[in-house]
């Protein structure tokens, strides 16, 4: 095998990886008889398409059971010949926000211009995109319209929520750059989880309607990759179970897909060719060669989700062309990765390095052409915790451990933190409007907290263990009615007895002018941790009420000097007094109430330090101790 020759004629053909399914109202002809007749259902033919792919991909797990993983990865990224695109375009534009997934759909956006165009009668350009995160599509999109253009685009944008505390982190993309800048453009779903499996026909039809919907979805099937069509399936369908429905007519689809041997995705496209005027499936040249992913543009709606959809031997022929297509060239990457896998000569690594750096030279050329390199407002502005270390590595944990050791043994500041709200950072809890707040259907009392903004995730997946319970999670058995003290100047309250319902009625009780408490006194035990959003904006609250707080060594949190400023007081008052009757009536609740401060409240260093510091020490005694 010549290296040269073969990695050359790879090149050329990353830049061509589409399949037009269908052109206009018709189909391009392929040669199949009774091309109009329904289909019989015989699979054969692209079962044996499946079959081959799926012995190309074994032969990599048997290559990972001698060497080691990394090995593998760094072979195989040498091998992707736009792998430090996102790099070379971040410094070369000064683009803030440059992923994979940006370059994809840059790439999408310019062989289809037409998926940014507004619609004649429309004064404005609405997009919705679905599993977005980190936010690549969304990023791309603006700086396909350019400056001339965002004025009349309005977005929104779904995905795995990284602030909800009973999501799975190992789920979620956590980096939350677009999110906490855009907050009001996010769409959680019902239950503020993110997750669109859960949603409900009601809710997705109360949902606007869109001139372009783009989906993104995807996870990790690393274990079982032979079936990853199968275990992907429920989340393209429900992608597509939304578009349909928010889509305007004439509007434009663009979702993820992988391979499509299973007769569920064959019926799957064969709806979305009777109901779009074009669809083509691409892949694009930033795509890593050796793995089955795709995209299907589908252009031009038509309204009619309710036709009937025979899939006949034309349609399932065409199907069969364009497995069978991107098929073979994927095995033919796996192969040639199998093949020069410790197997490359210095001369030969030169050669790919050099092909390299022309591919991303004219991906450039192909592709910038609308490249708008003004300020990105999307992603201005950082949170407080986007530093920390969200993600989970195993490698990295004796190193986190480590360095715990000093966190651990360090003492809590011995004098208390003056955290000031100025008067126009306060405007959310004075002005009477509609409140910034979280509420969902009522949440299961047995559910976990499974992962917290205020604690590092590290830590909190070595934590889990050890009964840790949250400041508002407090006894399910009954209701604990706090001290309404007012006469004595230092009030004690045990965390551990304290539910929702009590934190609302405390802080109340504690905004009221009468109230002499100058002190506040909170006894948290061990395992007692502010790992919610509801714990959090406890903290804020408190931190409103009185001019200090202080971490004791023994866990205890002590608030002091009281405000003295009526006017914020009576608000406060006025404030929670309104949740309570809102969400803690006289009935058994029926929603949950999950956050009731803004977020930007803690994307103030000063709040999110002093929570964070407390959560991870506390977490580091109980590891360290066991």
């Amino acid at each position: 095998m010549s290296v040269e020759k073969t990695y050359t004629e790879f090149l050329r053909e990353i830049f061509h990886k589409a399949y037009i399914l269908k052109s206009g109202h018709t189909l391009p002809i392929v040669n199949s008889p009774d091309y109009s007749v329904e289909f019989n259902g015989n699979y054969v033919e692209i079962v044996k398409l499946e079959v081959a792919l799926n012995e190309a991909k074994a032969h990599t797990g048997e290559v990972l059971k001698t060497y080691r993983e990394n090995e593998w990865r760094a072979h195989t990224a040498s091998l992707h010949p736009l792998k430090q695109l996102p790099k070379v375009l971040r410094q070369k534009y000064g683009l803030p926000f440059c992923t994979q997934a940006y370059c994809k759909f840059t790439e999408i956006l310019a062989q289809h211009p037409v998926l940014a165009e507004t619609p004649v009668k429309s004064d404005e350009f609405r997009t919705f995109h679905l599993c977005e995160a980190p936010g690549g599509f969304v990023v791309a999109l603006r700086d396909f319209l350019g400056e001339s253009r965002i004025g009349n685009w309005k977005w929104r944008m779904n995905t795995l929520n990284p602030y909800n505390e009973f999501n799975n982190p190992a789920s979620m993309l956590l980096d939350d750059t677009i999110i906490c800048r855009n907050l009001d453009k996010m769409e959680f779903g019902q239950d503020d989880t993110g997750d669109i499996l859960n949603w409900s026909v009601e809710f997705i039809l109360n949902l606007p309607k869109f001139h372009l919907v783009t989906a993104d979805g995807s996870f990790d099937v690393r274990d079982e990759p032979e079936n990853q069509e199968s275990l992907v399936f429920p989340l393209i369908s429900k992608e597509v179970m939304i578009a349909l429905h928010c889509l305007e007519p004439g509007g434009n689809f663009v979702f993820k897909l992988f391979t499509f041997f299973n007769q569920e995705t064959i019926h799957l496209l064969n709806k979305l060719l009777h109901l779009f005027y074009e669809v083509v499936i691409r892949k694009p040249s930033c795509s890593k060669a050796s793995n089955s992913e795709v995209y299907v543009i589908c252009i031009g709606f038509n309204g009619n989700i309710d036709s009937d959809c025979v899939l006949t031997n034309g349609y399932y022929h065409k199907f069969l062309d364009c497995a069978r297509f991107f098929c073979i060239q994927q095995e033919n990457a796996i192969r040639f990765n199998l093949e020069t896998f410790n197997n490359l000569s210095v001369t030969e690594k030169c050669f790919i390095n050099e092909k390299n750096f022309e591919a991303i030279t004219h991906w450039q050329e192909l592709n910038l052409n609308n490249l708008d390199k003004e300020k990105h407002e999307i992603v201005q502005i950082l949170s407080p915790w986007a530093n920390d270390s969200w993600n989970i590595d195993t490698n990295k944990w004796q190193e986190v451990i480590q360095k715990g050791k000093d966190l651990a043994s360090s003492k809590f500041p011995s004098e208390p933190v003056e955290i000031y709200w100025a008067m126009d950072s306060l405007t959310w809890l004075i002005d009477a409007g509609k409140p910034d707040i979280v509420v969902v259907k009522k949440v299961d009392e047995k559910a976990k907290i499974r992962h917290s903004l205020f604690v590092n995730a590290y830590l909190l997946r070595e934590s889990v263990d050890k009964n840790l319970v949250d400041f508002a999670q407090g006894p399910h058995y009954a209701h604990h009615v706090p001290p309404k003290t007012i006469n004595e100047s230092i009030l004690t309250v045990d965390a551990f007895q304290m539910d929702k319902r009590s934190w609302l009625e405390l802080l109340a009780n504690l905004s009221k002018h009468e109230n002499c408490v100058e002190e506040l006194r909170i006894l948290a035990g061990q395992n007692n941790l502010m790992l919610s959003r509801f714990a959090a904006s406890i903290f804020v609250l408190l931190s409103v009420i009185f001019n200090s707080v202080q971490f004791e060594e023994t866990g205890v949190i002590v608030f002091k000097n009281k405000l003295n400023v009526d006017s914020v007081l009576t608000a406060a008052e006025k404030y929670i007094t309104n949740l309570l009757n809102a969400y803690f009536g006289e009935d058994e609740p029926t929603e949950e109430l999950l956050r009731f401060v803004p977020m930007e409240c803690f994307h103030r260093s000063d709040v999110y330090n002093a929570i964070s510091f407390y959560n991870n020490k506390k977490c580091l005694d109980l590891i360290l101790s066991a």
